[in-house]
């Protein structure tokens, strides 16, 4: 199973990763965008579905993914559509939130800045939500999680 964490900006995705991988052994996957790279989800999806065709028990978090792609760099959804489909039977959607003032303290407490306005993220992402056929489960990063119900 691939986990994608996704969710605005100093949200807790990152923490939430590390916890998800500590608590429930599955290990985290990097992705790292190459310079100048508009969109990583159409290089990188045919790599992880293969390595799930020769693996099928394997799992692991992806820190942010697509969805990121769709919210963040106005990649057109009928772009994301095919591998949306693909990875609805691999993968399970994993949306961190919060409420809009506390991400705003965040983001004023630590002088965070951002080209796209927090209400636009969550905008785009309510968005994203709506299309995607990728299972959701949302998570409050301020509540007990239960990461065994998770899986």
């Amino acid at each position: 199973m691939i986990y994608i964490i996704e969710g605005v900006n100093k949200i807790g995705k990152t923490t939430f990763c590390n916890e998800f991988s500590k608590n429930m052994k599955i290990p985290i996957l990097e992705l790292k965008r190459p310079n100048n790279s508009r969109i990583i989800a159409s290089t990188i999806s045919y790599t992880i579905l293969q390595m799930i065709k020769i693996f099928p028990n394997l799992s692991f978090i992806l820190d942010r993914f697509y969805p990121s792609e769709f919210v963040y760099h106005n990649v057109p959804w009928k772009k994301l559509y095919d591998i949306d489909k693909k990875f609805s039977r691999y993968a399970k959607l994993i949306y961190i939130e919060i409420d809009i003032d506390t991400i705003k303290n965040r983001w004023n407490i630590l002088k965070f800045t951002h080209k796209i306005n927090l209400e636009m993220q969550i905008k785009r992402y309510d968005k994203f939500l709506c299309f995607t056929s990728v299972p959701i489960i949302r998570i409050n990063s301020l509540e007990k999680i239960n990461y065994e119900n998770i899986i």
